[in-house]
């Protein structure tokens, strides 16, 4: 493709052979002819418009999942550590969404196994480039969370029956529950 139309994809590169909770992000030419070990042990990854977010967690810090944020020639922007929870077989990795700051989500007070903990969560918002981290709002439920592209509203819930204003902290229920028994 002439004039830099180069286009690739990426996949985290789980090994059939020896199961593993991380594995190296690949970089892979849309052709599928070349394929590039971009990082190594990567357990979740997602990518913004700018930018890549990955997902691991420190050797030395098995309590924390470690948030990286790189620009899309996988130069480090920033990254924040955050208390995470265990489930059977691997981490719950909180909702959240990205803004065009950085990404809003859930992060819980303490690590845990997930099944246990009874913490709450804090709604937080992370600034990609400078790792800065602000609460938000206090106890959350970890729930689904869809924000608007300019990152001034959010839904959250399972059914997104929550307006969440970032910056006023407010929350306005949009849907009541109305609990009648007959």
């Amino acid at each position: 493709m002439p004039n830099g139309g180069f286009k690739s994809s990426f996949f985290l590169d789980w090994g059939n052979e020896n199961p593993s909770l991380f594995a190296p992000l690949v970089k892979q030419s849309i052709d599928g002819n070349n394929e590039t070990k971009v990082l190594a042990d990567i357990f979740q990854f997602d990518a913004a418009k700018d930018r890549l977010m990955t997902i691991t967690v420190p050797a030395d810090q098995s309590d924390q999942a470690m948030y990286t944020f790189m620009d899309n020639d996988f130069r480090k922007l920033s990254s924040i550590s955050v208390p995470h929870l265990t489930r059977f077989s691997d981490w719950l990795v909180p909702y959240y969404d990205w803004t065009p700051q950085g990404i809003i989500t859930f992060q819980p007070l303490y690590s845990a196994e997930s099944d246990m903990y009874a913490g709450g969560f804090q709604l937080i918002s992370v600034d990609s480039e400078t790792g800065d981290k602000e609460v938000l709002l206090e106890d959350m439920e970890n729930a689904p969370l869809s924000c608007s592209p300019n990152g001034t509203a959010c839904l959250a819930g399972f059914y997104l029956e929550e307006l969440i204003m970032p910056d006023k902290r407010e929350i306005f229920r949009l849907v009541e529950h109305n609990d009648k028994s007959s």
